[in-house]
């Protein structure tokens, strides 16, 4: 049937894991994956398809999201994190409307933890105060 072939060919282009993990660009997207101040890590165009591919199915292993910009010789990646940047977003709109005590604390939160826990406290504050889903 169709459908099986269609697996069978998306099977067919899978990576193995040691593969992705000899990948000269998993300790970027590892390092990347771990560092909540940074939404968005980008590739030159000088990384050619196979390797656009390996970017891709690490990116799908690590959790984060990818886009290819541009076209032909000009194109290029970029990983980034969707889920981190709504939660950023969603916060900031909830602070707009929220008592000034809510979005003080908030902010607060924000400056006391620093940089490298901001992408949490949104997470929190998205799911605590919003009562919304937290996404990353």
């Amino acid at each position: 049937s169709s459908s099986k072939r269609r697996r069978l060919r998306v099977m067919a282009f899978q990576r193995s894991y040691n593969r992705l993990l000899s990948s000269p660009y998993w300790a970027r997207l590892e390092a990347f994956a771990g560092d909540s101040a940074r939404f968005e890590l980008a590739f030159d165009v000088g990384v050619n398809s196979t390797s656009r591919e390996d970017i891709r199915q690490i990116c799908r292993y690590l959790g984060l999201n990818f886009r290819c910009l541009g076209q032909g010789s000009q194109k290029r990646m970029v990983a980034l994190k969707l889920d981190q940047l709504r939660e950023r977003k969603r916060a900031e709109e909830m602070t707009a409307t929220a008592p000034k005590a809510v979005a003080g604390f908030f902010r607060g939160a924000l400056e006391l933890l620093g940089p490298s826990e901001a992408a949490k406290v949104a997470a929190l504050f998205v799911h605590h105060y919003g009562g919304g889903k937290a996404w990353a």
